[in-house]
């Protein structure tokens, strides 16, 4: 499995690289989801382990609304505990 790339569908699965294995340091992916027309996005985690950073400046998901990556379109950011 790839880590990162571009889904456009109805619905479907993403998971992380080597799932359900834990995935390797420095581990970078970036997934563009688009969905059809007045269809919105329903993200659920089966399963979130993070290990905790210093200021969350790295095991963290970040989700936006959008494809620039831009803080203003920045959703949340989740981290590790």
């Amino acid at each position: 499995r790839g880590c990162g790339g571009s889904v456009y569908a109805d619905d479907g699965y993403i998971y992380s690289p080597m799932y359900p294995q834990p995935f390797k340091n420095n581990t970078e992916c970036s997934w563009y989801i688009t969905v059809p027309g007045y269809h919105t996005v329903k993200i659920e985690f089966q399963r979130l382990q993070l290990n905790s950073s210093r200021g969350c400046d790295s095991n963290y998901v970040e989700l936006y609304d959008g494809h620039s990556g831009s803080t203003e379109e920045r959703v949340v950011r989740y981290c590790g505990t």
